[in-house]
């Protein structure tokens, strides 16, 4: 499945002005399929009738850290139990603030995290992920698969984005992608967090999606703005 989508800078300005326990639902929704730093990623030549579109999140970008954590919260607040940081979830978090500076990190959602159990499709992702800049190619320095209460693939690639660049285009092969459901705020759900109610599509989808190099570039400053 070939999937493009441009992630555009909108005019939106809820995460300046106010504190992340003062979104509403909706504009927290928005932040993780329609802003910035997200989107939902549109087939274009659909193999599976049932397939829909992919959501992805700039995870690197200090505003969606922000609404990560502020989902977790109202997770919670909506009667459900703490979910307990699994030693993989504990390592992409030390991980990424080590090395904030010097990544970019894409959040893909996944449903079917069974998927990353054939040793196959995991290395043909590990082989087939790319970054391109301008004519050059660069390959994910890591990646950290979904988990029982994370249903998000974050592939990790250097921040080699430099001033006369004027796009960035990532080119995936992914196990495990299906549909966001409308109305449900991505990754929140009943027990395993965003799982219920999603759409199944194709074993793995080969994709590409991109934006603006400055965009890359300006995005790591954020999360100064907006600690």
């Amino acid at each position: 499945m070939k999937l493009a989508a441009i992630l555009c800078m909108l005019a939106a300005s809820f995460w300046e002005t106010k504190a992340p326990a003062d979104w509403s639902d909706d504009e927290l929704v928005r932040l993780f399929t329609n802003s910035p730093w997200a989107q939902m990623v549109e087939a274009t030549a659909v193999k599976d009738s049932h397939s829909g579109p992919v959501q992805i999140y700039l995870a690197s970008a200090g505003p969606m850290q922000d609404a990560e954590k502020e989902r977790k919260r109202r997770y919670v607040r909506k009667g459900n139990a703490p979910v307990v940081e699994t030693p993989l979830e504990t390592e992409y978090r030390l991980w990424l603030e080590d090395n904030r500076a010097t990544q970019i990190v894409l959040a893909i959602r996944i449903n079917r995290g069974k998927d990353f159990d054939d040793a196959a499709q995991t290395k043909r992702m590990e082989e087939e992920c790319f970054m391109q800049v301008g004519r050059k190619k660069f390959k994910m320095t890591g990646n950290f698969p979904p988990t029982e209460h994370d249903t998000y693939l974050r592939l990790a690639f250097p921040r080699e984005v430099r001033e006369s660049d004027n796009r960035v285009t990532f080119e995936l092969y992914l196990p495990g992608v299906s549909a966001v459901p409308d109305g449900r705020v991505p990754g929140e759900g009943d027990d395993r967090q965003g799982e219920a109610g999603a759409v199944k599509g194709p074993h793995a989808d080969a994709w590409r999606f991109g934006g603006s190099a400055a965009f890359f570039r300006g995005a790591q400053s954020l999360r100064n703005r907006h600690a």
